[in-house]
């Protein structure tokens, strides 16, 4: 093992939830809008034995405090073969626990690994993140868009696992397409937000500063809510603010977005409404 590294320089920890990576650095993808300072290299990724590591790190420091693990903040995290096999790694590690884990991505997920995973339980959570649609210019290294898409004819056949749609960000301009995805394969979970600037440390320390987060999404409220309201008018789909939300309704756990208030109208499909009774310590 390199003796420069250090399991919690690839860790990050937020209330509830933890981010891990899988990379020294770089993405694979290359996507313009990404908060990633090294999204157009390719991926140097850590070895097994370094994964093996950090899953130990989150092991002894973080159960208990978490419930929710998400791949990879910096990466594509099935981006490869190899790629694919440090996430199996980490899922079977934590398959056993009760924290949920979220992959979100712009590739083809493959069968055998959708096979393998739906026999863990209802504890995945993967978003197919398809933000542009007519541009692939905005995004020149990831799959195309109908090779994205295509991932969603193995939502009804993998019962376990559990599929959404990732539009972060959003263009307006590309409504009609979404709708057209959504409704076509009876998509029942999107995810939507706006472009956040990019991060000033890798690896990070934070994904975005707390207070810009609320002021971001407060500032485009207006533009947000009319997006939302117009997927929810024209599909059968809960549309969320965020990619945890879903996980925070499902089972019964403390609001992320309670600055939105009571009863807000980007919280339209949520089941909690704000409340502010924090069940998770």
């Amino acid at each position: 093992m390199n003796e420069t590294f250090k399991a919690s320089n690839y860790v990050i920890y937020e209330k509830n939830r933890i981010f891990i990576d899988i990379c020294e650095e770089g993405c694979g993808s290359g996507c313009k809008y990404c908060y990633v300072q090294s999204k157009d290299k390719d991926q140097k990724l850590l070895s097994i034995k370094q994964i093996k590591s950090i899953c130990e790190y989150i092991y002894d420091n973080y159960m208990g405090r978490i419930k929710i693990l998400s791949l990879c903040p910096n990466t594509e995290p099935l981006k490869s073969k190899e790629s694919i096999e440090s996430v199996q790694y980490i899922i079977s590690f934590f398959q056993k626990t009760d924290c949920y884990i979220q992959i979100s991505t712009k590739e083809i997920v493959p069968y055998d690994f959708l096979k393998k995973i739906n026999s863990y339980g209802n504890q995945i959570y993967i978003n197919i993140s398809i933000p542009v649609i007519n541009n692939p210019m905005i995004e020149p290294k990831a799959r195309t868009v109908d090779e994205r898409i295509r991932n969603f004819q193995y939502m009804h056949l993998f019962k376990n696992i559990n599929f959404s749609l990732y539009i972060k960000p959003f263009f307006k301009q590309e409504t009609d397409k979404y709708l057209e995805i959504i409704n076509k394969y009876k998509i029942e979970t999107v995810y939507i937000g706006p472009v956040f600037n990019q991060k000033s440390e890798i690896p990070c320390t934070s994904l975005y500063d707390k207070k810009q987060c609320i002021n971001i999404i407060c500032n485009q409220e207006k533009e947000i809510n009319d997006f939302m309201l117009k997927l929810r008018s024209f599909t059968k789909a809960n549309v969320f603010i965020s990619s945890v939300c879903k996980i925070y309704n499902d089972y019964g756990t403390q609001c992320p977005y309670i600055f939105l208030g009571n009863n807000h109208s980007l919280c339209q499909d949520c089941k909690l409404k704000g409340e502010k009774n924090e069940q998770i310590a």
